[in-house]
């Protein structure tokens, strides 16, 4: 039903959405990504637009128009008693709890609070502007940079009035150690992994498809070792297969038949690729590696047989075109 289905989802939004009204941005991003049907990403910067400018509280503002959207007036209804009930819980939780405001380990989460909400309307921020066009950058990047920033502040600022920096100093690192995977994959276009119709999880997976539709059909893994052995295929004169292949860690293989026209794009965050075409190798190795190879005969002008796209998150990438 999908009033209820309105009500709890705002309520897990309410509940977790500290900081205020905007910083239900990221939230209501992966609403609309889960149920586009009562909100689209579009709609929102409408939405954060119509809710600064009526009275009220951004948040219950927000909830409202998205659940009016979804289900007309008792939608919008439903769904600002979603949004609202988590504080009114919290709120008959605390009196019964007056005497932990004095408690040293709640004041310090309290503390760490803080400079959080802050990284989580900056984090909102980015994601309106990377949607409006107006950023471009890596947004997930750029807002752990920009919450390691805030920490450290707050760290400054805590030795300033004499407190110790808590929790801070943990969430600081914390966000310093996860920029270097995040760096990393914002250098790789893994590109919509839905695109591939053949996936696997974990393991070696070894394929050879003997058909153009078999192949473009695309190949994935997890974590493991992928192979495809492309010299089975008979391609129609004139016809180019295009094969994407993906691995999110691990090898990645390919074989080539001979003297056909290919060119290959790989893209790896963290690894080697290697090719052996032509009767000579070639490789790439290191951090942010993308590169595009095209054979002598692609180059010679030839009409291209093969057209790889290969994406790795971590690992290495083999191209062999056998003689």
């Amino acid at each position: 039903m999908i009033f209820l289905a309105l009500f709890w989802e705002f309520f897990k939004i309410g509940l977790f959405s500290i900081g205020g009204g905007l910083a239900t941005l990221p939230f209501l991003y992966k609403l609309a990504e889960t149920h586009p049907q009562w909100l689209t990403a579009a709609q929102i910067a409408d939405m954060v637009a119509i809710s600064e400018s009526t009275p009220g509280p951004l948040g219950i503002n927000m909830a409202t128009y998205a659940g009016y959207h979804a289900a007309g007036l008792f939608g919008g209804l439903v769904a600002t008693v979603g949004e609202v009930t988590p504080s009114v819980i919290i709120i008959l939780i605390a009196r019964f709890l007056e005497n932990f405001d004095k408690n040293q380990y709640v004041g310090d989460a309290f503390w760490a609070l803080r400079p959080t909400v802050v990284g989580l309307i900056t984090f909102a921020g980015l994601l309106l502007a990377d949607r409006a066009g107006v950023f471009t950058g890596p947004v997930l990047l750029t807002a752990l940079g920009a919450a390691a920033v805030i920490f450290g502040v707050g760290i400054v600022v805590a030795g300033l009035m004499g407190r110790s920096s808590g929790v801070l100093g943990g969430f600081a690192v914390l966000a310093l150690v996860l920029s270097v995977p995040v760096s990393i994959a914002s250098d790789v276009d893994l590109r919509p992994w839905s695109n591939v119709n053949r996936w696997d999880g974990v393991g070696d997976s070894y394929h050879t498809p003997t058909s153009v539709a078999e192949a473009e059909g695309g190949y994935a893994i997890g974590m493991g070792s992928l192979k495809v052995d492309l010299t089975e295929i008979e391609v129609p004169a004139g016809e180019t297969v295009d094969v994407a292949l993906r691995s999110g860690m691990g090898d990645v293989e390919v074989i080539l038949p001979p003297e056909d026209a290919a060119r290959f794009s790989v893209q790896i965050g963290a690894g080697d690729a290697d090719w052996r075409v032509d009767g000579a190798t070639g490789a790439s190795k290191g951090l942010g590696v993308n590169r595009t190879v095209s054979n002598e005969a692609a180059v010679a002008g030839e009409d291209l047989v093969f057209d790889l796209s290969i994406a790795v998150g971590l690992g290495n990438i083999t191209i062999v075109q056998e003689d």
